[in-house]
């Protein structure tokens, strides 16, 4: 099978825009709520019906999003890639989508903005990696962990007209949710689980996960994080929209 090569550096600005200089004046800065659980189990929609991305203003960033992106690239401009999309595994678009996404998450950093990453929570190595790497550029993280039976996020793939591979998706399926004990322990009160078997996420899981965003999102940012407003925006310049709260 072919591997799908990326003239990386010719699609860098898609991935690097917008990244907004003026973030700073952003209402939830140096926030990052990480939305994890197995594919299948809707992320997309609690992010959705959260309305995290709308209301809060935060940035999302999702693999599915740029591999996405990745794909139209590749039927608009067939130079920059040499693969045939028929033939190419979605683990090979996951692959190449990785250090883009990762760019991505960088250039938000840098620019403090509140984000919404989404997850599998898969690797435990990663998501222990991004956190520190975030805290270290004075964030506060909390995770959402939808949980769903097994059964009913094969059902959902299924309907989205995916090929599955049964046993990679048995074996991931299980480390996802063997890792949700590490997670509650990684990010402690910032740990929520809320289930989400049911075709809409229900009223009560979402006022659940609310509550607990909305708490998370309400707490002042950290020390470091306040002291390095302080320093890059004079008073008398700083907007109304540092105080808007998500609720």
């Amino acid at each position: 099978m072919s591997r799908t090569s990326i003239n990386t550096s010719m699609i860098l600005t898609e991935f690097s825009n917008p990244i907004i200089v003026e973030s700073v004046y952003d209402p939830h800065v140096f926030k990052a709520i990480f939305i994890s659980g197995s594919p299948g189990s809707g992320k997309s929609q609690f992010e959705k019906s959260l309305g995290l991305v709308d209301m809060a203003q935060m940035a999302r960033l999702d693999i599915e999003d740029v591999v996405s992106i990745l794909k139209r690239r590749a039927i608009k401009n067939p130079e920059l890639f040499t693969v045939n999309l028929e033939d190419a595994a979605q683990q090979e678009w996951y692959d190449r989508a990785k250090p883009l996404i990762d760019l991505r998450t960088q250039l938000w950093a840098n620019a403090h903005t509140g984000m919404v990453i989404h997850n599998t929570g898969r690797d435990l190595a990663a998501i222990y990696n991004i956190v520190n790497s975030l805290e270290n550029a004075y964030y506060d993280c909390m995770m959402l962990f939808v949980n769903v039976d097994k059964e009913i996020a094969e059902e959902r793939i299924l309907r989205r007209n995916r090929k599955i591979d049964f046993e990679y998706f048995t074996e991931a399926y299980e480390k996802i949710y063997k890792n949700a004990e590490s997670y509650r322990n990684l990010f402690g009160e910032n740990f929520v689980m809320v289930d989400n078997n049911n075709e809409v996420p229900s009223s009560h899981e979402l006022r659940k996960a609310r509550t607990h965003i909305t708490r998370f999102l309400h707490e002042p940012i950290s020390v470091q994080a306040q002291a390095f407003l302080k320093g890059i925006i004079p008073i008398k310049s700083r907007r109304p929209s540092l105080s808007r709260k998500f609720s």
